[in-house]
């Protein structure tokens, strides 16, 4: 669940997961406050731009409104609907041209690594945008997301740098994450981050479950010529990762994670059920899945979800779980997460480099973080990252 800041906000992410559906065939089943006001408008606006749900309902609720004659809604309350779509139509308008923008130079990126025949396999929202939503620009992204083969590091650095990317982070962590980022600025607040993965986590205890071999043999191919999309059935096991690494983080979970793993199961077909099935049973993920659906469920009902969760917890199936990932639904943020990294690490060198990067990571990390002209000492910077993270853990943990 996402842990709304109120009941009223949680009623209102409710209501947001109605108008996200696009099983909603007109607009009386949403409930709508007659003293509805500006406050509660730029609430509904707020939380769709933060769920990255904005554009999703725009296309949902501008079809709709289109339709008021169908409905038995009166004129004083559809009138806050009419407000918020015309919100969120003038952001949509500016998330399509930006969206469109930053795909094209990320298209750009992937042709050229196909054409130096490096071949990678695209994650994550980029990915989903051309799969499952109707227009890619309906699911926002900071990010592309991207697997690589190890061996392919090094060209693949060089291949970011001769179109014009650098690392904007000045420097590589080599022992707390299995990625590089690379970005490239194409004009004033509009950016290209790219996320280069060498496993399909940061997660040492799940680093390995899917490898780059499974992932680039079963990429869909036919969307984008050259370009490797992960297929639906691993998408939404990639997923379903992505959402409980940020829920056990103390992260805020997004509406859009949500509607993903919906979208997804309701597209898959008989064949990619069966692969789906497959790698659940292989993987040992019963009931990390089932678990991870339950959750969806509640916001976007779905007989396709509510069977997957049904085979799920068949006896023989959830035998299979393996109840070591089962860390990722408890909390794994500051010292246990640290102390859960160390203990699936070997080697003491290794171990060793995991807590120098955590806690000293180089000046570069710190000065992205302060600024340069702080004016603090370095030194002090160091105790102050240490002193506010401590205090955070504490905070998340009275949570």
């Amino acid at each position: 669940m996402f842990e709304p800041k109120s009941n009223t906000e949680a009623l209102l992410i409710n209501q947001l997961a109605k108008l996200v559906s696009t099983n909603l065939v007109n607009l009386n089943s949403i409930a709508v406050k007659k003293d509805s006001d500006k406050t509660q408008v730029e609430q509904l606006y707020s939380l769709c731009i933060t769920h990255g749900v904005a554009n999703q309902i725009n296309t949902n609720l501008s079809a709709l409104l289109s339709q008021e004659s169908n409905t038995t809604i009166s004129t004083k309350d559809i009138a806050p609907l009419k407000e918020l779509n015309s919100k969120l139509t003038a952001f949509a308008q500016h998330s399509r041209v930006i969206s469109t923008i930053t795909d094209n130079a990320a298209k750009e990126l992937l042709y050229e690594l196909a054409q130096k025949n490096i071949k990678v396999v695209v994650l994550k929202g980029f990915s989903l945008g051309y799969q499952v939503y109707d227009t890619p620009y309906l699911r926002p992204k900071t990010d592309v997301d991207i697997l690589i083969r190890n061996e392919d590091k090094v060209k693949v650095s060089e291949i970011f740098k001769h179109l014009g990317y650098s690392n904007p982070r000045g420097w590589e962590p080599q022992a707390i994450m299995n990625q590089f980022a690379m970005k490239k600025t194409l004009s004033k607040g509009v950016n290209v981050l790219f996320d280069v993965h060498l496993k399909i986590s940061n997660s040492k205890q799940i680093e390995n479950i899917l490898n780059y071999q499974e992932l680039i043999q079963s990429s869909n191919t036919t969307l984008l010529p050259n370009i490797n999309l992960i297929n639906k059935p691993y998408a939404l096991i990639h997923a379903i990762f992505h959402l409980l690494h940020h829920k056990s983080s103390g992260d805020l979970i997004k509406l859009i994670w949500y509607y993903d793993l919906y979208l997804i199961i309701e597209q898959l077909d008989s064949a990619e059920i069966e692969q789906l099935k497959t790698i659940i049973t292989n993987t040992g993920l019963a009931f990390l899945v089932q678990h991870t659906l339950v959750l969806t469920i509640e916001y976007f009902p779905s007989v396709q979800i509510n069977n997957l969760i049904q085979w799920c917890e068949t006896p023989s199936i959830n035998a299979t779980s393996e109840k070591s990932y089962n860390y990722l639904l408890g909390n794994v943020f500051g010292v246990k997460g640290l102390w859960l990294s160390l203990c699936a690490t070997k080697g003491l060198t290794n171990k060793v480099a995991i807590i120098r990067e955590t806690a000293f990571p180089p000046a570069a990390e710190i000065y992205i973080k302060y600024g340069k002209d702080s004016g603090w000492p370095l030194s002090l910077l160091y105790i102050r990252r240490i002193f506010t993270g401590s205090i955070k853990y504490i905070f998340k943990r009275k949570k």
